[in-house]
């Protein structure tokens, strides 16, 4: 790479956005037309021995550091363990530490309504572990998507 400019390209936004760059390429048979175009990706992490989780499921704790809930094998029983967190992006969170890949993790109810009370927490009620959705931890460069199930227990304010 021979240079990227600081500022966004005009007209993107969101997740994703792009830079111009100029990359430069080694073209010994002249096969490529000085000045072409083309989309390319870069990697900017990668690790091994993690799994990732859905950004929904994790509460971060502090830097590097978040609790997750997850099931107990074989019950309905929750319980909240604390991980070491990793990279982040794209609606999932790398977990270094703490979680092994197969354990069901418990997701964020997102059809809850934002806090409004003084302490600014969300306050929810249920009745049982399997009112939330859940997924499975999975090791990162999985290819699949973030579950979609939803709870079947009402929150409460």
């Amino acid at each position: 790479m021979t240079s990227i400019s600081a500022v966004e390209t005009s007209g993107t936004a969101g997740d994703t956005p792009t830079y111009t760059t100029v990359v430069t390429v080694t073209d010994p048979d002249g096969l490529l037309a000085s000045g072409a175009k083309a989309s390319v990706t870069i990697p900017v992490h990668a690790a091994t021995n993690v799994v990732r989780v859905p950004a929904s499921a994790v509460t971060p704790t502090g830097t590097g550091t978040a609790t997750v809930s997850v099931l107990e094998s074989g019950s309905e029983t929750v319980k909240s363990i604390e991980v070491k967190t990793g990279a982040t992006g794209g609606g999932w969170v790398e977990i270094t530490s703490g979680l092994t890949a197969g354990q069901t993790v418990v997701l964020a109810d997102n059809t809850a309504e934002l806090p409004t009370n003084t302490s600014n927490r969300r306050t929810t009620t249920t009745t049982r572990a399997t009112a939330t959705a859940s997924a499975a931890a999975q090791p990162a460069g999985a290819s699949t998507t973030q579950p979609t199930a939803a709870p079947s227990a009402t929150p409460t304010r």
